[in-house]
């Protein structure tokens, strides 16, 4: 059996990084063009709700650890691999995902010659953030399937499914903003001739 504050962890971190976070980075790659022009207290509405977002994963991933901290009392030592990677990988990207914020602090203006290496910054510590909490999150999974008394392999398979469709949403919009590029210049890649 599966102790409830161990289940609200899970769920406040798959709605954490899953929902949250996901939604807040696809805003900031790929609706910052799209909705330039919108506006909600003097700033793009792109911003408002990649802020809104993040700061929402944010509450989440702290919560969560803070509940499993609680619970465990202290730090939890796994034996086996590759359930001993859960604990360090979730800790290391919930630091990440607090530092992002941190760094945001510190954004220059978009024509200050400092912008580009605040982007990559920004940019590698948000990926390796999301790449950490997406394999930890598994191993979630799959130490919940083993702990259950019956197979819950759907949940594993749910949230894989879902960790496919967004790259494929991620693909799909990058193709969709170079062909607006591209018919910008006056050209197309998915013309035939």
């Amino acid at each position: 059996m599966i102790p409830e504050l161990i289940k609200v962890h899970g769920c406040l971190m798959l709605f954490g990084w899953n929902f949250f976070l996901n939604n807040g980075i696809i805003l900031s790659r790929h609706y910052k063009q799209m909705w330039q022009k919108h506006k909600l207290g003097g700033h793009a509405l792109w911003f408002v709700l990649h802020q809104l977002f993040n700061s929402t994963a944010v509450v989440c991933t702290v919560l969560a650890v803070f509940i499993v901290v609680y619970y465990s009392r202290g730090y939890s030592e796994l034996d086996s691999m590759p359930f001993a990677a859960h604990p360090p990988c979730g800790f290391i990207s919930g630091a990440l995902i607090l530092l992002n914020p941190l760094v945001a602090l510190f954004r220059c203006k978009p024509t200050h010659k400092m912008r580009p290496a605040f982007n990559w910054v920004h940019f590698i510590l948000g990926t390796v953030a999301q790449t950490l909490a997406v394999s930890t999150m598994a191993i979630g999974l799959i130490m919940q399937r083993q702990a259950s008394e019956s197979d819950q392999s759907g949940h594993l398979n749910l949230y894989l499914a879902s960790v496919v469709f967004h790259c494929i949403i991620e693909l799909f919009l990058e193709l969709f903003g170079y062909e607006e590029i591209m018919r910008y210049r006056g050209k197309s890649f998915l013309q035939t001739t």
